[in-house]
């Protein structure tokens, strides 16, 4: 019966935040500016979508990733030669797993951890395509410790653009989150 009320409390509250941010205080005759879609804010700088002003409870509740912040740490870089028989490389605390099948031809494979204060791993060769896809396991141990469920981002290669959220499962005892990727690119661990 408490969380029925709970749940209705919650309800009432967020049909009023639509109402309230569904009025305008805009002339009559005159367009509110169209908000973006959720497909719209990725692409955009992180800061723009986790903290700029955001106007509808839609961007609010698609809005709720962080980048993960860690201790400074120097880059790794790392290389191995993988190919039609799959492998594994392993960049500093961080592995990337190509299964059997995912590469057609031999290719070197170049992992480097940004070093700045996030988990993340830039690979190359730039955009290597995997006909079956590949993990990417992000070790978030020494990282500030967030109970929320981590997810992988796909990141630009500077790090600061979020271009999109990718399948992922996060293992908190292990502190490792694994996401599926299906090229090479920047990744990071988000909450």
């Amino acid at each position: 019966m408490r969380l029925r009320a709970s749940f209705r409390t919650l309800s009432l509250s967020l049909v009023t935040a639509v109402a309230i941010l569904g009025c305008s205080a805009e002339p009559l005759g005159v367009a509110a500016p169209e908000e973006p879609t959720p497909s719209a804010l990725l692409g955009l700088p992180v800061g723009e979508v986790l903290g700029g002003t955001l106007a509808t409870v839609d961007r609010l509740l698609k809005a709720v990733l962080n980048i993960l912040v860690c201790p400074l740490e120097g880059s790794v870089t790392r290389s191995a030669s993988i190919g039609p028989a799959g492998g594994t490389l392993k960049v500093g605390r961080h592995t990337l797993v190509v299964p059997r099948g995912a590469l057609s031809r031999t290719v070197t494979i170049t992992g480097r951890t940004s070093g700045d204060r996030t988990a993340s791993v830039l690979f190359q060769p730039q955009g290597l395509q995997f006909a079956v896809p590949a993990h990417v396991r992000l070790d978030y141990g020494p990282c500030a410790n967030i109970p929320n469920p981590k997810k992988v981002l796909y990141v630009s290669d500077d790090g600061k653009t979020f271009l999109s959220v990718l399948r992922s499962i996060d293992d908190p005892r292990a502190e490792v989150v694994d996401g599926e990727i299906d090229h090479f690119s920047r990744y990071a661990v988000a909450w």
